[in-house]
């Protein structure tokens, strides 16, 4: 078997870039419209553009989430890795 001389990152950590990039995109798509609802002018709390501003705020909220998570993953990850096992306490 040939070996590759690239050394590839971790699958979960390659899936986690990509995840984190979708996220990041669709964050950033649905601020501008949670922005563009809500500086439109007056909404109330049941008229539909309310609903759809409510609903890109969640995912802008749920998207940031993941993305922090997914790099605190990837910081413990690598923290883990490279720890100097040798410190006394």
């Amino acid at each position: 078997m040939i070996e590759s001389s690239n050394k590839r990152e971790p699958y979960e950590v390659e899936l986690g870039r990509i995840t984190i990039a979708a996220a990041e995109m669709l964050a950033k798509d649905m601020d501008e419209v949670f922005q563009e609802l809500t500086h439109r002018g007056a909404i109330t709390r049941l008229s539909p553009r309310f609903q759809a501003a409510e609903a890109a705020n969640r995912t802008v909220v749920l998207c940031r989430t993941l993305v922090e998570e997914i790099r605190r993953y990837e910081h413990t990850r690598w923290w883990d890795e490279h720890r100097d096992d040798d410190l006394p306490f």
